[in-house]
């Protein structure tokens, strides 16, 4: 980003590159803290509810704090399959030009220094612009809200205006809009809350169960796996989150650990005698 706190696109991304991508700095240079898979707190919450001899219980896990990667997004993103990131797209709602370019501006902290923002789309209704890249013209453009550095130091803009001219602002695919060299928009918060379990029983009539000399009789069905929220809403279950390699375990690193649920149901006979 421009660093010099004088220039009116301070804090503004700096994008530049045969994709039109945001400038990276060598991981060397900089000490970023990257993440902490641990949670803070870990709650386990079982509750039961009877009524004339029918039985309804629960099993909660609530996980508070922690974070992890998803390179599964990643992955998803990078070729535009991630509903998530299409819809962090910034729809510029048929403005072009200066116009474009003021809105922004006037919305700086919202859409061009905080985080990675594209502006543009998959598709025309949701604000694509046209570009033929690959010389069909689409409605699938998009630009990176920022400058370009000039080799004499100063700056031109990437806002909009000029759409798709040589000094203007630069339209690329949607299809590789996804910031690839970085990690932190894979970064998601590892906050779950899991019913684990369901079970519903019934206790037989005391004076069925005496004809068989017993003193109880319970059957129940059960099920495990029924619900999971998670606080990253991508679709990913964070306790999923390790990679299981040869020689190696990467704990809150989560690569196509998305298999299906499998939601099993199983009976339960007690006898009490």
């Amino acid at each position: 980003t421009v660093t010099d706190e004088n220039s009116p696109y301070y804090g503004y991304p700096i994008v530049g590159g045969g994709d039109m991508e945001w400038q990276e700095i060598k991981v060397e240079k900089v000490r970023n803290k990257i993440g902490n898979y641990n949670p803070d707190v870990l709650i386990g919450l079982q509750t039961s509810v009877t009524y004339k001899g029918i039985s309804l219980s629960m099993t909660f896990d609530w996980r508070m704090g922690g974070q992890f990667v998803s390179q599964t997004y990643r992955y998803m993103a990078e070729d535009a399959n991630a509903e998530d990131w299409i819809q962090k797209a910034i729809n510029p709602g048929g403005r072009t030009g200066k116009e474009l370019r003021d809105w922004l501006v006037a919305n700086q902290d919202k859409y061009i220094r905080n985080g990675f923002h594209v502006v543009g789309g998959p598709a025309e209704d949701m604000g694509g612009f046209p570009e033929n890249w690959s010389g069909l013209t689409v409605h699938d453009g998009y630009f990176i809200p920022g400058v370009r550095q000039n080799d004499d130091g100063t700056y031109s803009e990437n806002l909009g205006e000029n759409l798709g001219e040589e000094e203007g602002t630069i339209l690329m695919p949607f299809v590789v809009s996804y910031p690839w060299g970085f990690m932190s928009p894979s970064t998601f918060d590892a906050d779950f809350i899991k019913l684990r379990e369901i079970s519903l029983g019934y206790h037989l009539p005391k004076r069925f169960v005496n004809k068989l000399n017993m003193r109880d009789l319970f059957v129940s069905v059960y099920s495990r796996n029924i619900m999971l929220w998670t606080k990253s809403k991508i679709g990913i279950d964070p306790e999923r989150a390790f990679q299981a390699e040869s020689g190696s375990f990467k704990q809150g690193i989560e690569r196509y650990n998305v298999e299906p649920w499998v939601l099993p149901v199983g009976f339960k006979v007690n006898l009490t005698f």
